[in-house]
């Protein structure tokens, strides 16, 4: 979480509180490692000769867990690792920057892990959640195809009797069902939960404009993301909505 730094500090501080890092980092263990900044925040620590890579990384953590003491910061989990062998996980140059970016992704999911190692089951994932992305992608630009809504009643405990229901989306590729749990959080990765967030809502309260003239005290709820919370348009988005249709908001949760 390093846009914390730099949104506190400011992006000068920031940059010199990277360099402290890095210069910390080669003083401490520049005897055994050669350390290198590929990007933003991103660094390599490459061993002259084989090392234990739990015990490498808990060196490292402590560093710079020191490192951002020193600024009167204190963080849990002060970086993420992810750890690459040479020559079984790649041979070429690109190939193990490659795969470095994509264990580090898989690292930052886990900070709380000591470090993440490299499987070639990272390139199928990210395969198929690239295809996914495209996928998706082209349900959203042609209406929605693809997507649809269903609705799970909710019941009293004491009888048994409907009084609401919650909306679940579900979406399916050539006609297979995709678990939500694989595309949803695809799109919000992808900024896709924008747009389909929205036509939730929309679908929501159409469905609840035809329910409430046979069961006006029916209540509809429905999920939002944080990422539509960040969205200046939707609460007023979801306020047109509701003088368009009538539907009134106490029925809608």
């Amino acid at each position: 979480n390093f846009d914390d730094i730099n949104q506190t500090f400011g992006h000068v501080v920031a940059n010199q509180f990277l360099w402290e890092l890095g210069s910390e980092c080669k003083r401490q263990m520049g005897s055994e490692f050669t350390f290198i900044r590929m990007d933003g925040l991103r660094f390599l620590a490459m061993p002259h000769q084989i090392v234990d890579p739990l015990a490498a990384s808990k060196r490292i953590r402590q560093v710079i867990k020191w490192v951002y003491e020193q600024r009167g910061i204190h963080i849990i989990y002060p970086c993420a690792i992810g750890v690459l062998r040479y020559p079984r996980d790649g041979t070429s140059l690109q190939t193990l920057m490659d795969r470095t970016v994509l264990v580090l992704q898989a690292a930052k999911a886990v900070p709380e892990r000591a470090y993440v190692e490299f499987s070639p089951d990272m390139l199928n994932q990210e395969r198929t959640i690239n295809e996914i992305n495209l996928k998706l992608n082209a349900s959203v630009s042609n209406g929605f195809e693809g997507f649809r809504i269903v609705v799970q009643p909710q019941v009293t405990a004491d009888g048994g009797r409907i009084f609401g229901g919650e909306v679940l989306l579900r979406w399916q590729d050539q006609g297979k069902p995709v678990p939500p749990s694989v595309f949803i959080p695809v799109l919000e990765q992808m900024g896709l939960i924008q747009p389909v967030g929205r036509w939730i809502i929309e679908q929501s309260v159409q469905l609840c404009q035809r329910i409430l003239p046979i069961f006006p005290e029916f209540h509809l709820s429905f999920n939002i993301s944080y990422l539509q919370i960040m969205d200046q348009g939707l609460f007023p988005f979801i306020r047109h909505l509701l003088e368009k249709t009538g539907v009134p908001g106490k029925n809608l949760m």
